[in-house]
Formats: C-alpha cells, structure tokens, sequence
C-alpha cells in the first residue's frame, strides 16, 4: 500500500481507466492490488480508510511471537 503523495512506478493505460465518482457517504469496495485514486477531500468531514486481510485459518505466526 503506498501512503498519501506516493505514487506506483508502472505506466497505465488511462484509456482502460473506469472511473467511479461517489457521492458523499458512499464507499468502494476493491482489492488491494488494484491501482486506485482519489482526488482531494473537499468536505469538512474526514475520508476513512479501511483495509482487511484474510488468510486461511492453518496460517501460523511465524515472525515476533
């Protein structure tokens, strides 16, 4: 996941772009390896982010037990 400013180093075909506009309180739902984008919050209210992993449940912790 790349933080705020940083941006992926592939060039993409913005011709295959699919642009979704949202109004407020509206969400998307999509993987994280999807290159995605969102233009500035222009509302007083803060944008939330949400992120969720799932593994099988035989996966074992095997780094900082």
């Amino acid at each position: 996941m790349l933080t705020r400013g940083r941006e992926i180093s592939v060039d993409l075909d913005e011709d295959k772009a699919a642009y979704m506009p949202l109004q407020p309180g509206k969400m998307s739902i999509h993987n994280y390896r999807l290159a995605h984008a969102s233009g500035p919050n222009k509302s007083s209210d803060r944008r939330i982010g949400v992120s969720m992993h799932f593994m099988p449940t035989a996966t074992a912790q095997s780094v900082g037990k």
